[in-house]
């Protein structure tokens, strides 16, 4: 799983995955937000062939360690349906 981190508790991934031809994507990213006890898992979505995303969702968390963990398995399930990083 390639996962990029740095300084700040921010992670990111891109993942891609083929449907019926067409390409779509999932980013997913682990942000700490302005509120040092408040940390945000946003999920952006889409077709490549699409200026804008189709979808995005947001997910706050209050503990950091949860928050990772979900982005990890909800990287891990992607991964499981098919996505490609």
């Amino acid at each position: 799983m390639t996962i990029v981190e740095d300084n700040s508790y921010n992670l990111s991934t891109y993942l891609t995955r083929v449907v019926d031809g067409r390409t779509r994507y999932l980013k997913v990213e682990f942000l700490r937000t302005l509120f040092d006890n408040m940390f945000l898992v946003e999920k952006v979505y889409g077709s490549i062939k699409n200026s804008k995303p189709t979808g995005r969702k947001k997910n706050i968390f209050y503990n950091k360690d949860e928050a990772i963990k979900y982005f990890k398995r909800y990287v891990k399930i992607k991964i499981d349906r098919g996505y490609k990083i």
